[in-house]
């Protein structure tokens, strides 16, 4: 009996609809005519794209003289300084200094003869002029001279880098996915083109930051190091002038005790002396970061809008509401009755 109720229900359900076919055809039109002036007027969008990898490199040249430094009661700290995660990425992509150079990058922009940069394109459209014209510029006292300021017109335009840039990094891989979308496709190859280049000179410049952090605490252990072989060498030479001819016990073990001294100070000092050249000359390297998969290429196809999935989605969402205000208006009314 339930089952039969259920059959009369979907059977009067789409009576209903079928005998209010013309307004929901209605509907369905005013929304495909609405969907398609939304999908036709929104704006082009070009993503150009780029995959890299990084070069890792975990080296630990020090191999067994860590141990033996550690005798020496020396800390090396050997933990190479080559690997950078790859989670730094994403900070790097949003930070200001970043998003700073990245607005002043050079785009070739259609039926303009000269290059502009991407700050100025955006502020010089219309939808953002009006917002901007309207802000009040903030004056910066001397005390904060030493701070990073952003203006209200950078705001709008990191804003807007947020949505236009993609960051994706394969954990397993390690790969990335680089990719800035924007109104032209030249443009877009561009700005990602820049973006590639800022993120590996900021890489490049920690990398640099690190080996030189680096070579500051191996020469300040190599100095300390060199006093103390300094010290013991004097200590051993007074030791044997002001000893000669004896022949006891004692002064044995003594000149034993020092020159065992002697000896792993002067290995330490000799291997430390090493280590202080070959920093200096990684110091001195460019190493690249990025192994490019796949290079930058000028978009030929549009990523945005989807115009016919736009249109689809309308008509759906028309037949559905329309659909949806039929049956309500009907169960409103036989209640009422």
């Amino acid at each position: 009996m339930n089952r039969d109720n259920k059959e009369v229900d979907l059977i009067e359900v789409i009576q209903v609809l079928f005998n209010n076919k013309m307004f929901i055809l209605k509907v369905s039109l005013v929304f495909f005519v609405f969907g398609g002036v939304i999908a036709f007027f929104s704006p082009k969008e070009y993503t150009a794209k780029t995959v890299m990898v990084p070069q890792i490199q975990k080296t630990n040249a020090s191999g067994g003289f860590s141990n033996l430094a550690a005798i020496a009661g020396i800390n090396l700290n050997t933990t190479s300084g080559d690997v950078l995660p790859t989670t730094i990425y994403p900070k790097i992509i949003s930070s200001v200094p970043f998003k700073k150079k990245l607005i002043e990058t050079n785009l070739t922009i259609n039926n303009i003869s000269k290059s502009i940069t991407y700050k100025e394109f955006y502020l010089n459209r219309k939808s953002f002029f009006k917002d901007f014209f309207k802000s009040n510029k903030k004056k910066v006292n001397k005390t904060d001279s030493l701070l990073t300021v952003i203006t209200e017109e950078e705001l709008g335009l990191f804003k807007r880098l947020d949505k236009q840039i993609k960051l994706e990094i394969d954990d397993k891989t390690e790969l990335i996915n680089l990719g800035v979308s924007m109104p032209q496709s030249l443009a877009s190859a561009q700005m990602t083109k820049a973006a590639k280049k800022h993120l590996q000179s900021i890489i490049i410049e920690i990398k640099v930051k690190k080996a030189k952090e680096n070579l500051k605490f191996i020469n300040k252990t190599y100095q300390e190091s060199k006093k103390k072989f300094e010290d013991i060498d004097a200590r051993l030479a007074r030791f044997r002038d002001s000893n000669r001819g004896l022949i006891t016990s004692k002064s044995r073990r003594i000149l034993s005790k020092l020159e065992n001294e002697y000896n792993l100070s002067f290995q330490i000092y000799s291997e430390l002396s090493k280590r202080l050249e070959t920093q200096r000359i990684k110091v001195e390297e460019v190493v690249p970061v990025f192994s490019t998969i796949e290079p930058v290429v000028i978009p030929l196809e549009k990523s945005k809008p989807k115009r016919l999935l736009i249109v689809v989605m309308f008509v759906v969402l028309g037949l559905a509401s329309s659909s949806i205000y039929i049956l309500v208006k009907e169960v409103l009314k036989n209640r009422i009755q």
